[in-house]
């Protein structure tokens, strides 16, 4: 969630406010981020069952990481293909991070305890993107006034976090627990 937030926030304000699109051209590029929630949810849930939660996340892990390095090479005449592609690499790691670590977190506790990690897990998520955007949201401004090297400013504070992120997926399960 601590990236989560950030691209939430900070891509509609590169899209409109540097590239200069419309609201609906903005709208229209940020479905690139949010179609693979939508169209891969399912199949990821049946790869989660065959594998477990340590490949899914691990590969949403390296799709976040390889979001953020095209963003880095985002400027105000970027093509709609690298911009569209960093979306769509944001939203490819979103689906393969968010459903199994959700799941692997609830699953964790015993069955009574189901609706106790649900909430103890949301209120975590809730947590990490209120710090990540006030984090990265202070670098951000903080970085420069010029939009661009904020935004670079905070890509380079966030990729330590992804890294982090990444690793800590490493010891995960490889199979789920029958």
């Amino acid at each position: 969630m601590f990236y989560v937030w950030i691209f939430l926030f900070l891509m509609p304000l590169y899209l409109q406010n540097v590239r200069n699109d419309t609201p609906f051209q903005a709208g229209i590029i940020m479905l690139f981020a949010m179609t693979p929630v939508a169209l891969f949810s399912s199949l990821v849930a049946k790869f989660y069952g065959k594998v477990g939660p340590r490949t899914p996340i691990i590969l949403g892990f390296l799709s976040f990481l390889l979001s953020i390095t095209l963003q880095f090479f985002f400027e105000p005449t970027s093509s709609l293909t690298l911009t569209c592609a960093g979306c769509l690499f944001f939203g490819i790691g979103t689906v393969l991070v968010w459903g199994p670590s959700t799941t692997a977190a609830i699953s964790a506790l015993p069955k009574d305890l189901a609706a106790v990690a649900s909430g103890g897990f949301s209120t975590v998520q809730e947590i990490g993107g209120t710090v990540g955007l006030t984090i990265i949201g202070t670098i951000f401004r903080m970085g420069h006034p010029q939009f661009m090297v904020g935004f670079r400013y905070g890509l380079w504070a966030l990729t330590p976090i992804l890294v982090i992120g990444l690793l800590a997926a490493l010891p995960l399960s490889k199979r789920k627990k029958k």
